[in-house]
């Protein structure tokens, strides 16, 4: 059994549909059409009241470093070298200064399109005139390059031409002027460091010859330089001895311990194993002993030749052994040799560190006044090379900002941009007015499509009625007028839905409500009647409303004949209250098979006639006269009336209008069915447009304008 819906739950609904959304803007494409149309003319009237306004434009390019420059001005230069620098350049066109100069130039002051005179005829102020300018220039650092735009704006073109210009002289102007200032201040002080450094070097001089007389250091650089060299070669000689020394060492510890009388230990020493006599006789004893090993092969070891070969391997191994011995003896030489070097070389060393250190000593004070006297003298020449460079004329030809591009009069106006001002009014009514589809539609908070009903309220969509604009005039059963339409489609598929519930014997009795007024419960009452009676079911049409009888009002109207012959108290009021009996109160339509049950006449109490026990005997009186009973009965939300007859319907079916019944209405007409003891069998969700979703393997449906054939008053 399917979940009966939670109320106060909607999570299942406001899932974004683009495809819904894309036929929505679509079906309310005016809207957008009319903003466009007001955007249009709204640029329409701003093109033609704005004044045009023409720019030009001076670019200026700053160099790194200037061409000829001072010592104070290399420093300030090298600030240009970073985006800093070129940013301080860009700001530093729109100082005040600058503006005040252009405009008091240019005489704009006394041009009444620039300021208005005062009727008083007093001057504005500075602050006043800066702000007018402003609004005139912009500049602009081009990205990635030393380059900067200044641009003017202005209603005559060649004003902007002169504007620009103007700005770009007088900045270069003042740049000149602020280098001349610099260069006078820098000049006066580099005079007065100069006395002061002349001075100084003469007083680190004389200290540094006092010195020199005082311990006789005329040439002591040069000594320093012969102690370093032989400390440096000592050191190196002493570190090669004590390596030998101890290279030796390790082979007299061998000896020490094996003693020089068995060769076969001093053999394996490598001092021993490398003399030349050594080596030799090795060699000659592996030939002789590779020779006895092919003697062996042939002589047997009487053999005079094999006797003499092993012989000889003998003799060769004794002579070894004998020079292994005397090899033993030079290595302990050796090492005693080398010990000696190794003292006198130590104590050469420990001696010429010594007078090292003397010198030292020496040094240290007389380095320190010969870097005192270089230092005062290499200030001194600079400050004089500054002082020779520091003076007017340097300082007006150096300049690291040149007029790359002088402005030109431009032939068109710079705004209003027709072309731009008319797309942001196409696209701005264009986004305006989706935002309005839109943001209505969200706060609409209508039931929109199928997959609302389905997922939000767990309810089957039996039938999906789409709107049909008919002709005026078409009845409300279109199912005979107009048998072909999609809509008379929808109630054959209503039909067939309500079948497929389970046995027909079941679903006898159909009874159709809606939550809230208008939402053409009447209308799918009669055609879904009508469909029934097509297939050759006897069909009772019950007009349940006894507050509000429309459908007896509709069905009477389209048969005169039927009409005629009722009374007030023909019909449903009148067989629950006994008056009449069924049969009489019933009407037959000119349609075939199908009878409608009128309302009768207007009850004071219809809550108690449709909650009293008559009203089972019709319903089972009816359907053994019937095969098809269909109930039209009020909104549950407005009376009790429908809950009242559901518990004698077999099958219930709510109709929602599309993106015109809240879900909240809905929810609360769901919740007092619950209450009733009922629950809907499905859902016909009246008035839609049906269009098939190329991902989907189902219908979506959209809502569609409002429908005066299909549409139902309170």
């Amino acid at each position: 059994m399917t979940p009966t819906p939670n109320p106060e739950d909607g999570s299942a609904f406001g899932e974004i549909d683009l495809t819904r959304y894309w036929h929505l803007l679509i079906h309310q494409s005016w809207v957008i059409a009319l903003l466009i149309v007001v955007g249009l003319a709204g640029a329409s009237t701003y093109l033609a009241r704005t004044p045009k306004v023409y720019t030009s434009t001076a670019t200026i390019e700053v160099e790194a470093e200037s061409r000829k420059m001072t010592t104070f001005q290399q420093v300030m230069a090298s600030e240009f070298k970073t985006s800093e620098g070129l940013k301080t350049v860009e700001q530093s066109l729109l100082t005040a200064s600058l503006m005040l100069r252009v405009i008091h130039v240019n005489n704009l002051t006394e041009d009444p399109t620039f300021v208005k005179p005062r009727p008083d005829k007093t001057p504005y102020p500075d602050s006043y005139l800066v702000e007018r300018f402003e609004k005139k220039i912009s500049v602009t650092l081009r990205r990635g390059t030393r380059l900067i735009d200044i641009t003017l704006i202005d209603e005559s073109p060649e004003k902007a031409r002169v504007l620009a210009q103007s700005v770009v002289d007088q900045f270069l102007l003042e740049n000149s002027e602020q280098k001349l200032r610099v260069s006078r201040m820098a000049s006066s002080a580099l005079q007065r460091e100069a006395d002061e450094l002349k001075m100084k070097v003469e007083r680190s001089e004389r200290n540094l010859q006092e010195y020199r007389e005082k311990h006789h250091a005329v040439s002591l650089e040069d000594k320093q330089n012969i102690i370093v060299d032989k400390l440096k070669a000592l050191n190196e000689k002493t570190t090669q001895a004590k390596q030998d020394r101890l290279k030796l060492e390790s082979d007299m510890a061998v000896i020490n311990a094996t003693g020089t009388g068995n060769p076969e230990h001093l053999l394996l020493l490598s001092a021993v194993s490398t003399q030349p006599e050594v080596e030799n006789l090795r060699k000659q004893i592996q030939e002789k002993e590779a020779e006895f090993f092919v003697l062996k092969e042939r002589y047997l070891e009487k053999h005079p030749r094999y006797i003499q070969a092993e012989t000889q391997i003998k003799d060769l191994k004794a002579a070894l052994r004998t020079a292994a011995t005397r090899a033993g003896e030079k290595v302990a030489q050796s090492y005693q040799a080398a010990k000696t070097m190794e003292a006198k070389l130590v104590e050469a060393l420990a001696e010429q560190e010594k007078l090292s250190l003397e010198l030292h000593s020496i040094s240290i004070p007389y380095n320190v006044l010969v870097r005192e006297v270089e230092s005062d003298r290499a200030l001194y020449s600079s400050v004089l090379n500054g002082l020779k460079e520091t003076n007017a004329t340097k300082s007006l030809e150096s300049t690291n900002i040149r007029l790359l591009d002088a402005p030109i009069v431009s032939s068109s106006p710079f705004k209003p941009n027709p072309l731009k001002i008319i797309l942001m009014a196409i696209v701005g009514g264009f986004a305006i007015g989706t935002g309005l589809i839109i943001c209505y539609d969200i706060l609409n908070g209508a039931i929109r499509s199928v997959e609302d009903v389905e997922s939000g309220l767990s309810l089957p969509v039996l039938a999906a009625v789409p709107a049909g604009k008919f002709p005026p005039g078409t009845p409300e059963n279109i199912v005979h007028s107009l048998p072909q339409s999609s809509s008379s489609e929808a109630f054959r598929l209503l039909r067939t839905s309500i079948a497929l519930l389970g046995k027909q014997a079941e679903h006898r009795v159909v009874l159709f409500t809606s939550a809230v007024p208008g939402e053409g419960k009447t209308f799918c009452s009669i055609n879904y009647a009508a469909s029934l009676a097509q297939q050759g079911l006897r069909t009772l049409l019950v007009d349940a409303d006894l507050r509000n009888p429309r459908l007896s009002r509709i069905m009477l109207e389209d048969d005169p004949d039927s009409s005629g012959s009722s009374t007030n108290m023909d019909g449903l009021s009148g067989c629950l209250s006994g008056a009449v009996s069924l049969p009489s109160a019933c009407k037959n339509t000119k349609f075939p098979w199908l009878s409608i049950l009128p309302a009768g006449r207007k009850a004071p109490n219809p809550s108690e006639l449709l909650g009293s026990r008559a009203v089972q005997e019709l319903i089972d009186e009816a359907s053994q006269n019937f095969d098809r009973v269909v109930i039209d009965t009020p909104p549950v939300n407005a009376v009790s009336d429908a809950l009242m007859l559901m518990s004698y319907a077999q099958s219930v079916c709510m109709v929602i209008r599309t993106n015109s019944t809240s879900r909240r209405a809905v929810f609360r007409g769901l919740r007092l069915i619950t209450r009733a003891g009922r629950k809907p069998d499905g859902v016909v969700l009246n008035r839609t447009i049906v269009r098939k979703k190329a991902t989907q393997d189902y219908i979506h449906y959209t809502p569609t304008p409002h429908d005066v054939n299909q549409d139902e008053t309170p």
